[in-house]
C-alpha cells in the first residue's frame, strides 16, 4: 500500500503576515481549524526562517516541483520574490490529504502564505536539505501539543496560551530537550529516527562550488554565535540592569558617591549589551564578513545603537520608536559611559557630573522635592517619584528590546530569548509590572521579605528548622535598633552598625567564636538535615523500649514530640505505628513478647530508612 504520510514544508513570506511577531500568526493559522489533530499519526514540527544562502532572491532551488508543490514561482517577483525572509513550518509524517486541506485554507485566508513543497529526506542536494537546519521544538498528537522542553529550567512554551485558546492541550516532555532523537520516541518520526538523519549530506554547493560541509560549518558557527553567545549575553544584560535598579532603590539620594556611579554604570552597560544582542539577531546576516560585523559593535553609543536598530527594523517594515523621556535617558547613559565614567581621572574633569546629569533629568520631568533640596550642588533627593520614573523608563526600553530578541530568535531559529529560572534577568524581562516599572521588582522583593520576617516572628508552626532556631540562645540586641537594621536589610543592604554590634556582643559575652559561627553556618542552610536530631531520638526510644522490655509514659511523649518536627511521611507513619503499639501495651492489650517482636520489626524498618537516606 502506498505511503500517504510525508514531510511537507509550508512556506510563508514573513514580511506580508501583518505582524512583526509573525511566528505567532503562522502558529495560529496552521492549527486553528485543527486539521493536524485529525492526522493518522503523530506529527513532528520544525519552524524557522530560511535565512541561509540567498533566499531573498531565489526560492526555487529549495522546492521539489511536482504535483504536490503549490508554490507558484511564476507569480513571484523575479528580482525580489519575498519582502522578508521566507518562514517555514516543516511537518514530518503529515498525511498528504491533511497537508492539502491546510494548504487550500491558507491560500484562501492568509496573505503572505506562499504554498507547500514536499521534502525528500534522502536528498543530498545542498539546498533541499534546508529543513535539517530548523529546530524541532514540538510534536502534535491529536489534541495534544508535546513540547520538547522543561519549563522549570527554561521559559514556558511561547505559544502555550494561544494553543489552549484554539483548543489544544500543552504537555511538556522535559527529557526531550536534551536527549538525542534516537533516545526520545516523541522526537522521532517515520523519516527521522536518529540524529544522523538530520546531518547535512556531502556534495558541493551547485552554484559556488564550495563544499557543503564547509558552508554548513560557517552557518553553524553563526547560528551558535546567535544562540549560545547571545543567550549568555541576555543573562548578563539582565544582571547589570537589575543591579542598577537595585542601586537606585536602595539609596536615599544621588551624589558624588559609589552608589550613584554604580547605578548609572550598571544600567548603561546592561542596556548597551541588550542593544547589541538585537543588532546580532537582526543585523548580522547583512554582513558577509564576521570580523566586519564584530568591528561594527565596538561602540558605546547608546543613541547610535538605538538609531542603527531602528534603521535595520525599518528595512523589514517594522516600526520602533521611543518617547522623549526614553531618549533623554539614552543620552544620559551615553554621556555617562563615554565621558563621566572617567571624568574624575582628568585634572580638569568634572568631579560631580553624575549629579548634574540626573538633576537635569529631574528638573525637566518635575521630580525634585523642593522642600528637601537644600544642597543642590552636593546631592539630589531620590524621591519615590523619581525612582519610579527611572524604573518605568528603563523597564519600557528593556521590554521593547526583549520583544525584538524574542522575534529575532524566531527569525533565526535560536533560543536566545530563554532565561535562567529565578535569575535577575528573568525578573527584568519576564516580570509583569504596571507600566513596565522595574522599581516594582524591588518593591515586590521587599514585601516578600517582610512577609517572611513576619511569619518567622509570629508563626506557631512546628517544624525541624524552627525548632533548631528556637534552641539557639539569641544575642541581646538593642530593641531600639532593630527597625533601623531591618530597614536596610529589606533594601538588600547589611548595615555596618549591625556587624559592629554583633562583634561587640561576641567579645562582651565571651562567646566561643568557632562554635557560634558553626551554628550560624547551619542557619538557613539547605544542606543541613534539621530533622536528624528528632529522627535519631525516635530510634533511641525504640532501642530503649527493647532494652527495658517495657514502655514508659516518657517514651510515648518523646515519640509524639519527635513526630511534630518530622516531615518525612515514611518515618512519620512508622512513629505513629510505634505509638499505637506502645499505647496498646500500656493498656495491657499486648504481651511483653509481642511488644518486643513488633519493636524489633520497627527498629529494622527505621534502620533501613536511615541507611537509605544515608544518615545513620
Amino acid at each position: 500500500m502506498e505511503k500517504t504520510n510525508m514531510v511537507i514544508a509550508f512556506i510563508f513570506d514573513s514580511g506580508k503576515l501583518g505582524d512583526s511577531f509573525y511566528g505567532r500568526v503562522v502558529f495560529e493559522h496552521m492549527l486553528k481549524d485543527k486539521e493536524i489533530a485529525s492526522n493518522t499519526i503523530k506529527t513532528v514540527i520544525s519552524t524557522g526562517d530560511l535565512s541561509i544562502y540567498s533566499t531573498y532572491n531565489d526560492i526555487e532551488p529549495y522546492l521539489i516541483n511536482d504535483e504536490i508543490c503549490t508554490v507558484e514561482i511564476d507569480k513571484l517577483d523575479k528580482t525580489h520574490p519575498f519582502t522578508d525572509y521566507p518562514y517555514c513550518w516543516i511537518v514530518e509524517d503529515i498525511d498528504i490529504c491533511v497537508a492539502q486541506n491546510i494548504d487550500k485554507r491558507l491560500k484562501d485566508t492568509l496573505p503572505g502564505y506562499i504554498g507547500i513543497t514536499k521534502i525528500d529526506p534522502l536528498s543530498e542536494d545542498e539546498y533541499k536539505q534546508f529543513w535539517k537546519k530548523l529546530p524541532r521544538t514540538f510534536a502534535i498528537s491529536g489534541n495534544k501539543i508535546l513540547v520538547f522542553q522543561n519549563p522549570e529550567l527554561t521559559s514556558p512554551f511561547i505559544f502555550e496560551e494561544l494553543s489552549k485558546k484554539i483548543g489544544y492541550d500543552v504537555e511538556y516532555v522535559p527529557e526531550a530537550e536534551y536527549l538525542p532523537i534516537e533516545d526520545s520516541s516523541v522526537k522521532q518520526s517515520s523519516f527521522v529516527t536518529c540524529e544522523a538523519d538530520r546531518y547535512i549530506k556531502g556534495g558541493k554547493h551547485s552554484r559556488s562550488g564550495i563544499e557543503v560541509g564547509a558552508m554548513c560549518a560557517s552557518i553553524d558557527k553563526r547560528w551558535s554565535f546567535k544562540n549560545f553567545n547571545m543567550v549568555a549575553e541576555l543573562d548578563i544584560s539582565g544582571e547589570f540592569i537589575y543591579n542598577g535598579i537595585r542601586n537606585i532603590y536602595s539609596i536615599s539620594h544621588f551624589s558624588n558617591d559609589g552608589s550613584t556611579f554604580c547605578a548609572l554604570y550598571n544600567i548603561s552597560v546592561g542596556i548597551e549589551r541588550l542593544q547589541k544582542i538585537v543588532c546580532v539577531l537582526w543585523g548580522m546576516d547583512s554582513y558577509d564578513n564576521d570580523e566586519e560585523f564584530e568591528r561594527s559593535l565596538i561602540t558605546h553609543s547608546h543613541t547610535g545603537l538605538r538609531d542603527r536598530i531602528i534603521e535595520t527594523l525599518n528595512e523589514s517594515g517594522i516600526k520602533l520608536s521611543f518617547c522623549e523621556r526614553e531618549n533623554d535617558l539614552f543620552s544620559i547613559l551615553q554621556h555617562f559611559y563615554n565621558h563621566t565614567r572617567y571624568s574624575r581621572f582628568n585634572v580638569e574633569g568634572d568631579w560631580n557630573e553624575e549629579l548634574r546629569l540626573l538633576r537635569e533629568f529631574a528638573i525637566k520631568y518635575d521630580l525634585i522635592d523642593k522642600s528637601r533640596d537644600w544642597y543642590p550642588e552636593s546631592y539630589l533627593v531620590a524621591t519615590p517619584e523619581m525612582k519610579e520614573i527611572i524604573g518605568r523608563t528603563i523597564g519600557s526600553i528593556s521590554q521593547k528590546y526583549f520583544n525584538l530578541i524574542k522575534e529575532g530568535s524566531s527569525r533565526n531559529s535560536t533560543f536566545t530569548y530563554e532565561l535562567r529560572p529565578g535569575s535577575k534577568a528573568e525578573k527584568i524581562f519576564l516580570g509583569k509590572h504596571n507600566k513596565n516599572s522595574l522599581m516594582q521588582v524591588q518593591i515586590d522583593e521587599s514585601i516578600a521579605l517582610k512577609e517572611l520576617l513576619i511569619y518567622f516572628r509570629n508563626s506557631n508552626t512546628k517544624n525541624a528548622f524552627l525548632h533548631f532556631v528556637d534552641e539557639i540562645e539569641p544575642l541581646d540586641f538593642d530593641p531600639a535598633m532593630v527597625v533601623e537594621y531591618l530597614e536596610e536589610i529589606v533594601k538588600g543592604e547589611i548595615p555596618q552598625t549591625l556587624i559592629d554590634d554583633v562583634e561587640c556582643m561576641y567579645v562582651d559575652n565571651n562567646v566561643n567564636i568557632g562554635d557560634r559561627i558553626q551554628l550560624m553556618d547551619a542557619f538557613a542552610n539547605t544542606s543541613v538535615f534539621y530533622e536528624y536530631p528528632q529522627i535519631k531520638e525516635g530510634y533511641s526510644v525504640i532501642e530503649r523500649i527493647i532494652t527495658n522490655k517495657t514502655v514508659q509514659d516518657e517514651d510515648i511523649d518523646a515519640l509524639i514530640k519527635c513526630k511534630e518536627y518530622i516531615s518525612e511521611d515514611e518515618i512519620v507513619e512508622t512513629i505513629e505505628a510505634i505509638i499505637e503499639i506502645a499505647e496498646l501495651y500500656r493498656k495491657k492489650q499486648l504481651e511483653d513478647e509481642e511488644l518486643i517482636s513488633k519493636m524489633c520489626s520497627f527498629k529494622n524498618d527505621y534502620k533501613q530508612y536511615l541507611i537509605n537516606q544515608d544518615i545513620e
